[in-house]
């Protein structure tokens, strides 16, 4: 035989004695949409990084934007750094989001971290020359970090 203590299960009425509620009669919350909504919010921020990430990858193989943006010497140069910059920003915006929200609370620093990816794509979109774009993917790296 063995020494180890055996253990019952918890009979209700004894626990209900070590405390004001009886567990055998408590009903379950049931779904809650806040579980929910901050399960979809934390998620945004991992979707906003991969999908800029493979959507770029996609515009840099691109025969015209490279002949627009690139030569042939420094083509993989400037590819690596257009992503670069975008992953760098967003490394340094996970690292201080956690003070951000603690500061500012996560609501106000969701908003704000979804206006500067949204500015970080205006520049994008109105970028004609290098510095625009490396410019927009500074801030919205910035804002797609912020946001995971």
């Amino acid at each position: 035989m063995s020494n180890k203590a055996q253990t019952t299960p918890a009979d209700p009425e004894v626990l209900s004695i070590k405390s004001s509620v009886n567990i055998a009669t408590i009903e379950p919350y049931g779904l809650r949409k806040g579980v929910y909504l901050s399960a979809i919010v934390a998620a945004i921020g991992g979707f906003l990084c991969g999908f800029d990430t493979g959507a770029t990858s996609g515009v840099l193989t691109m025969i015209s934007f490279q002949e627009q943006f690139f030569t042939k010497d420094n083509l993989e140069y400037l590819q690596g750094l257009l992503l670069a910059f975008f992953l760098m920003t967003a490394a340094l915006g996970a690292f201080f989001s956690g003070y951000f929200c603690d500061r500012f609370s996560r609501k106000y620093t969701i908003l704000g971290a979804s206006i500067l990816f949204c500015i970080g794509n205006v520049f994008l979109v109105i970028g004609y020359n290098l510095g625009l774009l490396l410019a927009g993917r500074l801030v919205g790296g910035l804002g797609a970090g912020l946001m995971t």
